[in-house]
């Protein structure tokens, strides 16, 4: 009934359907749900994405509660969907990353005004608190959990506390360096696969030198209990610190495609950079003084003129 190539291309299109919900399903890999419909979006045009979206969504729907099914449309499709239309139109990174995360903090502002009838601060912190609250149930119905009964006791005795501290100190902060990392770990796989969405190479990447003063700032504030300055800023601190680690990851793969590292060597460097995360934030934040990038390219060139003397 069909030839070769229909037949693969159907294949491809059922898994491309059926990817974003298994890796969803793993918790652990969420950030690489929305990669599948990305591929599907710019390979295949954006009428296959909306029926891979339409499929992945019916099938979330059908296997998990309303709650997840909810949260898969808006980490998944809404992630993935927007990431494509902004890619088509601004291939500077900078560009790219602003306008992505500013259109999804806008739909997620929306969708969390609806949901919370107006009452966005108080929904998401009885949320939170009912959830924590339900820890020492849920540690007591499995018992491979048993041996954080404790912390899970202490956890929902000090659920108001710690919901206040999240909601005002770290939950935005933590979104749009959840956000950057996936935008970050997007572009790498899309380009293996031999798709290009930015014009800007990752290992040349730096964040404006004038944000050091932001960092700063944001330092002082994580000190000084000033109120409402102090959770903006310490927000901001956490976002800063992510861009700075891969900053330090840009100069890293810098650093490779210079020496023409091994296979071997980048991935022992790579994993002890994500097991000691502030060494690479620190290399990133270094930077600002020592350009780490020039300095090789200048060593480069320098040993390039001595070999061609010699």
């Amino acid at each position: 009934m069909f030839n070769t190539a229909t037949r693969k291309n159907i294949f491809s299109l059922i898994v491309l359907a059926a990817l974003p919900v298994l890796l969803f399903q793993t918790r652990l890999l969420i950030v690489l749900a929305p990669l599948p419909l990305m591929y599907g979006h710019f390979q295949f045009g954006r009428a296959v994405f909306i029926v891979l979206s339409a499929f992945s969504m019916i099938a979330i729907s059908l296997m998990a509660p309303p709650a997840l099914a909810l949260l898969y449309l808006m980490s998944t499709i809404l992630v993935a969907l927007v990431y494509c239309e902004v890619a088509k139109k601004n291939k500077q990174i900078h560009a790219l990353f602003v306008k992505s995360t500013l259109i999804l903090l806008g739909c997620y502002l929306g969708l969390l005004l609806v949901l919370s009838q107006g009452h966005p601060y108080q929904f998401l912190d009885q949320t939170i608190k009912t959830m924590l609250t339900s820890l020492p149930q849920m540690v007591e119905q499995n018992a491979r959990l048993s041996p954080w009964r404790a912390q899970a006791a202490e956890i929902a005795k000090n659920a108001s506390s710690l919901t206040a501290l999240f909601l005002q100190e770290k939950l935005v902060g933590y979104l749009i360096g959840g956000l950057f990392f996936v935008f970050w770990i997007t572009i790498i796989i899309l380009k293996s696969l031999n798709i290009q969405i930015t014009s800007t190479d990752l290992s040349r990447w730096k964040i404006p030198d004038q944000f050091i003063w932001l960092f700063i700032i944001s330092i002082v504030f994580n000190e000084l209990p000033v109120p409402i300055l102090s959770p903006v800023f310490r927000n901001i601190f956490i976002v800063m610190v992510i861009l700075y680690f891969f900053q330090g990851l840009a100069i890293t793969t810098f650093y490779f495609h210079q020496k023409k590292a091994t296979k071997t060597s980048k991935n022992l460097i790579y994993a002890a950079l994500l097991i000691f995360p502030l060494l690479a934030m620190a290399m990133g934040l270094l930077d600002i003084w020592i350009d780490f990038r020039t300095k090789l390219v200048k060593s480069h060139q320098r040993r390039i003129n001595d070999e061609s003397h010699s």
